[in-house]
């Protein structure tokens, strides 16, 4: 059960200036029962605020301080089995959302009409870091999500939007988002700094439109640029990467009801490929005993669609 209150004040002294001062109060309650019967209440104020300068029509800066609080994932509090991989992992029901302060900075620049510039700086103060944590029993060790303690962490992001009628295509635009990130927390098992399980430390995407309403055409080409993101286990250390991605499209809309898309999707193929590093037992004290990869090769494939609304 969970609810919010929350209150947004905005002052323009002028043109140019611009504060938002805002304040959210969030509120819930957790009740498990099974395996272990717990109920339990948290309350979170988040306060934040938006400073804009536009010193002209071109440009624009943000300056943005909130404090944000993750959500948990029901299926934490769960013990579960992997058979493909032998891997038991605890349910946790003393798990806590992640609290973060946010300081960003973003400066805009709007350029040839519709061309956009946005550059993002992002620094992160985390508190109770949710990642993963060894569960000890008299008999055994256990994987489990759970709080690891403070942490940081950064993001540099470029969008990008580029109308091409300048450039002599027009109809067409470019768009890119590319976003860099990185973080540091102290790894239970070994007490060394490290990034966030799952933290991508890349991700971005290419896209290009052209509209031809001649012919009441559009077609393009996208370009995703792939991840990897990794899993720190107490006795296992997984990578999982997914390789760049292209495809092509046209879309014929034959009437203002009718419309025909077909993609080529995938076109170099693409691979998944999964690698872990298991240890005899926690990884501080315990020897590599064997690594695992696993490469599946996805093919290039046709995709259409015919919608008729009505």
């Amino acid at each position: 059960l969970r609810g919010e209150l929350f209150g947004v004040s905005t002052w323009r002294p002028n043109s140019r200036w611009g504060l938002e001062l805002g304040f959210r109060a969030e509120t819930s309650t957790i009740t498990q029962s099974g395996d272990a019967s717990v109920e339990r209440s948290f309350f979170y104020p988040k306060p934040r605020a938006l400073l804009t300068w536009s010193p002209n029509e071109q440009n624009q800066f943000r300056f943005r301080i909130e404090r944000e609080v993750g959500q948990l994932d029901f299926g934490d509090f769960v013990s579960s089995a992997a058979f493909s991989t032998g891997v038991i992992t605890s349910g946790n029901s003393d798990l806590e959302p992640d609290k973060t302060w946010i300081f960003e900075a973003a400066w805009e620049r709007r350029f040839w009409e519709d061309g956009t510039l946005v550059v993002t700086v992002t620094h992160g103060e985390i508190t109770d870091a949710s990642d993963r944590v060894p569960i000890f029993t008299p008999t055994d060790v256990f994987d489990a999500p759970g709080n690891i303690g403070d942490g940081t962490g950064q993001e540099l992001s470029v969008d990008l939007t580029v109308p091409l009628a300048r450039l002599g295509v027009t109809g067409g635009r470019l768009r890119t988002q590319l976003e860099w990130s990185r973080s540091e927390v102290t790894d239970p098992t070994t007490g060394e700094l490290r990034r966030v399980s799952g933290q991508q430390p890349f991700e971005g995407e290419i896209n290009f439109t052209h509209d031809l309403p001649r012919w009441n055409l559009q077609w393009g080409a996208n370009a995703f640029l792939g991840f990897e993101e990794t899993y720190f286990r107490f006795d296992t250390i997984e990578t999982i990467e997914l390789e760049t991605w292209y495809n092509v499209f046209a879309e014929w809309r034959a009437r203002p009801n009718l419309s025909v898309r077909v993609e080529a999707q995938n076109l170099a193929g693409r691979n998944f490929i999964r690698t872990r590093d298991v240890y005899a037992g926690p990884r501080d004290t315990s020897p590599l005993l064997f690594t695992e990869t696993r490469d599946l090769n996805f093919d290039p494939f046709i995709y259409m669609r015919i919608r008729r609304t009505w």
